[in-house]
């Protein structure tokens, strides 16, 4: 039996629905915007203490950390987000509490054997990185991390954005000082960073414990642990893949390009991925939003089509900025050594941008619980990135790695979205999608274009180009008169 909390989204109109979920992705930007922000405020000083080496560790550090997260949880995050409005509200804290000490037990065993044999076994995967302490150090933040990873979601699935996003302001400020200290008062490099960031996961595994106090009883109820395994087992090897697939870019540089090459792409990577911090914000209300309009409402699938487009649009924005705008930030920031960063930001931005169209358009085989297709999406992208990444880094490098990335992207993305359409129908106005396409390409060429010598003359015709491109885009987004109907509706609501 539903409660009348759960059935909130069955009598919201399509303004209502498109208000409620931009409202809790704003909300979630906030924060992650604040820490972003910050994040970009500290480079300069990172710089300082930090070479382009020194980032290249960090970035093949992250590669653990990465293919860890999904073998770690085994999953059960994403069963819990998947099924909890469809659990009795009377019987979710004994299920919850069972599925998150299943993912922490788990963890735990596969962390300790890994300790045990990480030494002989990291060595074939990462050649220019110690185990000890490095990477040794990596693996037990990755465990730390998993503990608050399933309470953390909760907070998510609940729609209690304003504590999930003064968490993330609060976890990012603590990280920082952190880092700084270790880097400018110990002067201990980049395992003082590393460790910046394992003590800043053991905090907040230690106030993880205490918020799920909130949300569980005793006694925990088994009956929901293996269905959920058997919903989640199939995302685990989906995962490790498309976890191997993110970081594969980076074990093959490994093996053919020096750690300051290392570094500057992982710093392209990083420059980029502020479009990946939007699309964070947006799923972080999107996930919820279509688990809960699917399981609530009749027109379910067209919702989902066309909300995914206003999806796709809303990134567009950001990603034409950050691909036109990140040379001029790296040039403020003024290190020279850095300088060659600025070329792979936007390729890092369209293959964001691609991976945010698979968020907004590739939800389909969780939603119709069809999961054991789910391993074919990351094991094509998997075979075209190894052969692609073995074709062009010998000769080209971190530019091939980034082109292969681009590739591997394409196909990932076209798969997924075919086996969510066939799974789940929906329709994908694929004429607005194309009419959005084209404008960005036009307005990322004009912008390219500009350059008077002067930086603040360059900054605002980008920005005008991007103003131009936005009124573009949106027009076309909302369905011209279907939009505005839509966005009158919004407006009268407000008032």
């Amino acid at each position: 039996m539903r409660s009348p909390g759960q059935m909130m989204y069955s009598g919201l109109r399509k303004s209502e629905l498109l208000k409620r979920f931009f409202s809790n992705a704003s909300l979630y930007g906030l924060g992650t915007v604040i820490t972003r922000a910050g994040g970009l405020l500290l480079l300069p000083l990172y710089w300082q203490k930090l070479s382009p080496a020194d980032y290249g560790v960090i970035g093949l550090a992250q590669v653990l950390m990465v293919m860890l997260a999904p073998v770690l949880s085994v999953g059960l995050n994403d069963a819990m987000q998947r099924f909890y409005y469809e659990w009795p509200s009377e019987n979710r804290p004994s299920y919850l509490g069972a599925l998150w000490l299943t993912s922490c037990g788990l963890g735990l065993v596969i962390c300790a054997f890994l300790d045990l044999v990480g030494s002989p076994l990291f060595a074939h995967v990462i050649t220019q990185v110690p185990y000890d302490p490095l990477l040794r150090i990596t693996l037990w933040s990755a465990f730390a991390s998993n503990i608050s990873l399933i309470p953390f979601t909760v907070l998510r699935v609940m729609e209690n954005v304003r504590h999930f996003s003064i968490i993330a302001v609060v976890s990012f400020l603590f990280q920082a000082a952190l880092s700084l200290h270790f880097l400018f008062v110990l002067e201990m490099g980049v395992l003082g960073y590393l460790m910046a960031i394992l003590i800043n996961a053991t905090f907040w595994a230690v106030y993880a414990v205490f918020l799920m106090r909130k949300f569980v009883q005793w006694p925990f109820s088994l009956r929901p642990v293996m269905s959920s395994i058997r919903y989640a087992l199939p995302l685990v090897p989906a995962t490790v893949l498309e976890g191997a697939g993110s970081v594969l870019d980076r074990i093959v540089l490994d093996k053919f390009v020096p750690l300051a090459q290392i570094g500057l792409y992982n710093l392209g990577a990083q420059f980029g991925s502020a479009l990946n911090v939007f699309n964070q914000i947006f799923k972080s209300a999107w996930v919820p939003f279509v688990f809960r309009t699917v399981a609530e409402r009749d027109d379910g699938p067209e919702i989902l089509g066309r909300f995914s487009i206003y999806y796709v649009f809303a990134l567009c924005i950001p990603a034409l900025a950050i691909a036109l705008l990140a040379k001029e930030v790296i040039l403020l920031i003024g290190d020279e050594r850095y300088h060659a960063v600025y070329v792979l930001v936007p390729g890092f931005v369209l293959a964001y941008l691609i991976q945010g169209a698979g968020t907004a358009m590739g939800r389909g085989l969780d939603i119709a619980k069809r999961t054991e297709w789910a391993v074919v999406v990351p094991a094509v992208a998997l075979v075209v990135s190894l052969a692609a990444l073995y074709l062009l880094v010998p000769p080209l490098g971190v530019q091939g790695a980034l082109a292969a990335l681009l590739i591997a992207t394409l196909a990932r993305i076209g798969v997924q979205v075919f086996l969510a359409v066939h799974f789940y129908p929906r329709p994908l106005y694929l004429r607005s999608l194309l009419v959005i396409v084209l404008a960005l390409i036009g307005a990322y060429g004009a912008g390219h274009a500009v350059h008077t010598g002067m930086l603040a003359a360059d900054v605002g015709l980008k920005l005008f180009v991007i103003a131009l491109a936005a009124l573009v885009m949106f027009w076309f987004a909302l369905d011209r008169r279907h939009g505005m109907k839509m966005l009158s509706e919004l407006i009268r609501n407000r008032r």
